[in-house]
């Protein structure tokens, strides 16, 4: 059993007989886009573990772990694979103890670790072809780009600082 497994509080367990359908078709549809570009499927009585297991978690959370081990591993996940996704997500979407109250009262409602890793990642391409850093202008195209392809767009808290720089 993995060391950072936990057995479901009351509370928890009744999360799993509340769970809306529309929640849990989202959880299936995570689970089948990951096996599919794998290439392998989940058998049924696997897939019916793996939610009982994770019924404590978010829907949005499982719907990004399975999205990010569908892109980057080359075989099905086990619970611990998952366990591990799960902590990044929740570590992302936590408020720190040292963050002021602004930070407390928007966290996980702004840019991500994706968003940051996309960004960088077009920071660097800038750098390696002009050998330069990104112009204001290029920042400002760069988040434009990033908030159109967001699915919730800009953060509402950025909302009408987007020419900031």
């Amino acid at each position: 059993m993995p060391s950072n497994y936990r057995k479901p509080l009351p509370s928890e367990t009744q999360q799993v007989l509340e769970r809306q359908p529309n929640e849990l078709n989202r959880v299936v549809a995570a689970m089948v886009a990951a096996s599919n570009r794998i290439g392998r499927p989940f058998s049924e009585a696997r897939m019916d573990q793996l939610i009982d297991d994770l019924a404590g978690y978010s829907v949005e959370a499982i719907e990004w772990a399975m999205d990010q081990w569908g892109r980057t591993a080359e075989k099905l996940p086990t619970l611990a694979n998952i366990l591990k996704l799960l902590d990044l997500w929740k570590q992302d979407h936590k408020p720190h103890e040292t963050c002021p109250i602004e930070c407390r009262t928007t966290h996980g409602t702004g840019y991500g670790t994706n968003d940051v890793l996309w960004l960088f990642k077009k920071i660097q391409a800038i750098k390696a072809l002009h050998s330069r850093k990104p112009t204001k202008d290029e920042y400002r195209a760069m988040f434009k780009e990033l908030n159109a392809s967001r699915q919730d767009g800009t953060p509402e808290h950025f909302k009408g600082m987007e020419n900031w720089l």
